[in-house]
């Protein structure tokens, strides 16, 4: 394996060819760049980058205050709806114990309205004071439903 180098003034670089088996690569290396050391600057030059520094600090400490500002305006919000919350909460509890109340009241009243009425009164009154007669079983017709609601009566009643 054969190496060559040579040098162009023009390229700033440094060209091997490389033989391989049968083939042969080149290889382009690029010399390394020039370091130059920083001139003295101005006066003015230091005042403009002063300038410059204390704007980024300045803008560095507002963005950090409006991120403070911020994060307190989420806390007292999220403290606020918090608060909001559990007074939801006792609100809902406080409505369901007197829907229960009112609950166990309905049924005591339904109860007391239902023991109420006697009837056997009610059928006294209407077959003796009215000339009521009591059904007899052929004139009921009783039917399956699965809905609870009223029925309409929509047309006559057949007679058999």
């Amino acid at each position: 394996m054969g190496v060559r180098t040579r040098n162009h003034s023009q390229q700033n670089s440094v060209e091997r060819i490389f033989a391989e088996g049968n083939t042969v690569r080149v290889e382009v290396i690029s010399e390394p760049a020039v370091i130059r050391l920083p001139r003295e600057r101005t006066e003015r030059q230091k005042q403009v980058s002063q300038k410059v520094r204390r704007q980024k600090a300045l803008l560095a400490v507002t963005s950090v205050l409006a991120a403070v500002v911020l994060l307190v305006a989420l806390c007292v919000t999220m403290l606020n709806i918090s608060g909001e919350n559990s007074g939801l909460k006792k609100e809902i509890s406080a409505l369901e114990s007197s829907i229960s109340e009112l609950k166990s009241q309905n049924d005591s009243k339904e109860y007391d309205l239902n023991c109420s009425v006697d009837l056997n009164y009610v059928v006294q009154v209407a077959t003796g004071d009215m000339g009521m007669v009591r059904s007899s079983s052929g004139q009921i017709r009783t039917y399956n439903s699965s809905a609870s609601e009223y029925v309409q009566q929509v047309a006559e009643i057949p007679t058999d």
